[in-house]
């Protein structure tokens, strides 16, 4: 058992299998969508006002599909609940492949880039029911412990608007903490998940390399720098933590 769900009390998650049946796992975790009810509480139509309201302030998203994600809104609530995800609304860190939306990692030469398909993680949260209200900023190609960007522009610290969320993933945790989006789905090489969770006060989870390896990200990590790069949830608290797992 990792110590961080021994130390956080959680239960044991099992991380063994193929890829594929970890990627699945990505989004249905240890808690059963018909036995346990989710904790959070924050809706898509919320999750879009707040956007709205705030995004231009704070820099957290780089884009957003908000008449897509009310419209797909609706529709989940018309449908059998798949897990404990179902209708939940996340956003992704702007390096995952999302079909249809711009995939830049950050990077003003790459400002015009969409993705063609869909990456694991977004396919993983749509099998889980989860909701995409669009990717969220980073430092240029995730290279700095910040969230600016001549893509995204200076992510600002909901707590303090003169005060960077670190990063990279810091439009993620500004996005998370200011309520924006109940899940973002970030990366980690040298602490672009934890630096921003420590900024903000909300909970990262740096995944092992070796358990939850990256199998597709933009753009690709080198070969020799791969069992560095790591991937996992930026959260209210350790409750989402262990839906989003």
């Amino acid at each position: 058992m990792p110590a961080l769900w021994h130390l956080a009390g959680l239960d044991e998650v099992e991380f063994g299998g193929s890829s594929s049946l970890r990627s699945r796992r990505l989004c249905s975790g240890p808690v059963s969508a018909t036995t346990a009810a989710t904790p959070i509480s924050l809706t898509v139509p919320d999750a879009v006002e707040r956007i709205r309201a705030r995004n231009d302030e704070l820099h957290a998203f780089v884009a957003t599909c908000l008449p897509e994600a009310l419209v797909e809104h609706g529709a989940r609530a018309k449908e059998k609940k798949r897990s404990a995800l179902h209708g939940v609304p996340y956003s992704l860190k702007d390096e995952w492949e999302a079909k249809g939306m711009p995939t830049t990692g950050g990077s003003w030469r790459f400002r015009d880039r969409v993705s063609t398909h869909d990456g694991p993680v977004r396919r993983a949260f749509d099998a889980a029911g989860a909701v995409l209200l669009g990717k969220t900023n980073l430092s240029d190609l995730g290279l700095v412990p910040d969230a600016g960007s001549w893509v995204g522009g200076e992510t600002r610290n909901p707590h303090d608007l003169t005060r960077t969320t670190g990063g990279s993933s810091g439009g993620a945790a500004a996005a998370v903490l200011d309520g924006m989006s109940a899940i973002d789905w970030g990366t980690d090489i040298g602490g672009s998940i934890r630096i921003p969770a420590a900024h903000t006060g909300i909970v990262g989870v740096r995944l092992s390399s070796e358990a939850w390896p990256i199998e597709e990200i933009f753009p690709d990590v080198p070969a020799e720098l791969s069992w560095m790069c790591a991937q996992g949830p930026l959260v209210p608290t350790l409750a989402e933590a262990r839906i989003a797992l």
